[in-house]
């Protein structure tokens, strides 16, 4: 560990492709071992199935849209600060 940093080393090629948001960290279904192994490191995993993406050697953070929200996107709209509901309603 260097600077606060562990370095996880991927069990699968193409693995590393993972795209964090907000507490969670969203990562394709084809790679299982190392969704595995981000669970078991403390991250909060959210798998997808972009198996047609994949095909045409897309991964999530390519195909992704980089956006700031004031809350994890993942909660349900009566979770989010009053704020974020009256904007998004």
């Amino acid at each position: 560990m260097r600077s606060g940093l562990k370095i996880l080393d991927v069990p699968e090629p193409r693995g590393a492709n993972a795209l964090r948001i907000g507490e969670r960290v969203l990562m394709p279904l084809a790679y299982p071992r190392t969704c595995d192994l981000l669970d078991r490191s403390g991250f909060r995993v959210r798998t997808i199935d972009n198996s047609e993406l994949l095909k045409a050697e897309a991964g999530v953070t390519c195909t992704s849209l980089i956006f700031e929200m004031a809350s994890d996107p993942f909660l349900e709209p009566d979770q989010r600060p009053l704020e974020l509901r009256e904007r998004f309603r």
